[in-house]
């Protein structure tokens, strides 16, 4: 039987992205997911990744903040739709248990719950970062997380390990790109269902926007016939602009794809 309850969405894009985005979100797999979900019943939000309004892009400024309003989002939604229930877990709502006073295990609880609402986190870059801390914070286990080849470029931040999540889709760039090198990834291990595939295109292109930046703390060149590398030439060949897009395009199918897997009606 399809699931008849509602969503709450949290979408985080990546570095810098209320200055790449394009005004149609078209070049944002985030922006994308978040604006194409339109499961019934759905209470949604996005957030622009950490940027120069933030604090500054190369040291993430602002992710604690992005961190603090997305986990006030989601609480403050799950207190509107099962505050009773989050009482069983040690919430703050002692005064309604008419609806769960029969609940008296945990796990009943997280099943009844379940019926009646899902968090979906995704995340791009230190978006994805942002996201995996979320879930964390949360009173109940995330439905679903699909990250776009999250990053762990924060000084404090500690985003290596997935906890809270029942199932996590990771789409990474493929390490024979040399693109962001010096940018590990972060989120590749998880106490619930992880999965992840590897793409030959750039970070940026994982996330929706291949195009080259030339310049700046940015610049990616993996994908450019201006790059010195002959690794690089050597595995993309000629016609590496339309593969790295081509490649962009089949990351956001996969994450796409395994929502639908996992119940995720778009």
């Amino acid at each position: 039987m399809p699931y008849q309850g509602k969503y709450i969405l949290v979408a985080v894009d990546g570095t810098g992205s209320h200055e790449w985005r394009r005004e149609d979100g078209q070049n944002s797999h985030v922006f994308r997911f978040y604006r194409d979900f339109a499961t019934p019943a759905t209470l949604k939000q996005y957030w622009n990744g950490p940027g120069a309004a933030f604090g500054g892009e190369v040291a993430g400024a602002g992710s604690g903040n992005t961190i603090d309003s997305a986990v006030q989002f989601v609480r403050s939604q799950l207190r509107r739709e099962i505050g009773p229930c989050l009482d069983e877990l040690g919430g703050a709502y002692s005064a309604q248990l008419r609806i769960c006073r029969q609940v008296r295990r945990r796990s009943a609880v997280l099943r009844d719950i379940d019926q009646m609402v899902r968090v979906v986190l995704v995340g791009h870059s230190r978006g994805g970062l942002i996201a995996i801390n979320v879930a964390r914070r949360l009173p109940i286990p995330v439905h679903f997380m699909g990250l776009y080849d999250a990053v762990d470029m924060h000084p404090s931040l500690d985003a290596g390990y997935i906890a809270n999540v029942r199932a996590t889709y990771h789409a990474r760039r493929h390490p024979a790109m040399q693109s962001r090198a010096s940018w590990g990834n972060c989120g590749l291990t998880s106490n619930g269902r992880y999965h992840e595939r590897l793409f030959m295109t750039t970070h940026g292109g994982i996330g929706g926007d291949p195009v080259l930046r030339p310049t700046g703390v940015v610049a990616d060149y993996a994908c450019s016939t201006e790059t010195l590398s002959a690794h690089i030439s050597a595995v993309l060949g000629q016609d590496r602009g339309q593969l790295c897009l081509n490649q962009s395009l089949k990351a956001d199918h996969w994450i796409r794809n395994s929502a639908t897997q996992e119940g995720i009606v778009f």
